[in-house]
């Protein structure tokens, strides 16, 4: 299947290109660690597959409009 097929199926299939459907389940698992662990932002940043801090930090707040660091906080089940 070419690249460009795969694309347009797989956004009649989800509303959504590829890229922002990465982006929005790696911010998915960032939230879990996030409520969930204590590991640093940047630890987190790596392990849900952001290799760019500043890109993490940017899509996160794009998407809940808070910082990492405010949601962990208001919602994380660690002290930190």
């Amino acid at each position: 299947m070419s690249r460009r097929i795969f694309t347009r199926h797989f956004y009649k299939a989800t509303s959504m290109t590829f890229t922002a459907w990465l982006i929005n389940e790696r911010i998915k698992v960032a939230r879990e660690l996030l409520e969930s662990t204590s590991l640093s932002i940047e630890q987190i940043s790596e392990l849900s597959g952001f290799f760019n801090i500043t890109s993490f930090r940017q899509h996160f707040r794009e998407k809940y409009q808070v910082s990492p660091n405010t949601w962990r906080k208001t919602f994380g089940d660690t002290v930190v």
